[in-house]
């Protein structure tokens, strides 16, 4: 029996940050377990591509992992996000909100992926995968106890992440001391979670 697509190892770090997002999604009501997973597929994220270069690939290869990359984003950084939204304000007014964010998120995925190859040093918006840091960060002053006016900046939030995705904005890609920063900023906010009692 023969299955389409490829299952190699320069695509389980893509396929495992897409299970890390189905297991925060499942666990949305608990914000602990959530936001690390999120922080989890984010570092996945940061690193599939990363890795991937790293083996020989067949032109077909490399365009699988281009297209599997932005759904593994849809559902990590689009959908999770947008159910957490949705779970946190519990009211009509988040489902334009989330519906809003997700529309801008996928047209920055598509727009990436017809220009990917025109410019490969900058961004053009803010790439869909820095919610998993922003949302994390943001939601540690809930945690904190600053969260009196927690619903209304959450909308802003989104609301304001969602313009900067479709916006034409110009940010550098990052480089290798980038992946370090970055790298060691999760960590360290993904065990703020996991010290905290809430």
């Amino acid at each position: 029996m023969k299955f389409i697509g490829y299952y190699n190892k320069t695509v389980w770090l893509s396929y495992f940050g897409m299970l890390s997002a189905i297991t925060g999604i499942y666990y949305i009501r608990d914000l602990k377990i959530s936001m690390i997973c999120l922080i989890i597929s984010g570092i996945a994220d940061l690193f599939d591509g990363v890795i991937a270069r790293k083996f020989k690939r067949t032109d077909s290869e490399k365009n699988f992992g281009i297209q599997l990359d932005s759904l593994v984003d849809t559902v990590s950084f689009l959908i999770f996000p947008a159910v957490f939204l949705l779970h946190a304000l519990n009211s009509p007014f988040s489902i334009v909100i989330a519906a809003f964010y997700v529309f801008c998120g996928i047209t920055r995925l598509a727009w990436f992926n017809i220009t990917t190859y025109e410019n490969n040093r900058v961004f053009h918006g803010i790439p869909v995968t820095y919610i998993a840091l922003i949302l994390p960060l943001f939601n540690l002053t809930a945690l904190f106890g600053v969260s009196s006016f927690y619903e209304p900046a959450l909308s802003a939030l989104f609301i304001i992440i969602s313009l900067l995705y479709i916006i034409d904005i110009k940010i550098k890609k990052p480089g290798g001391i980038a992946y370090i920063f970055f790298s060691l900023l999760a960590i360290a906010v993904a065990g703020l979670y996991l010290i905290i009692r809430y």
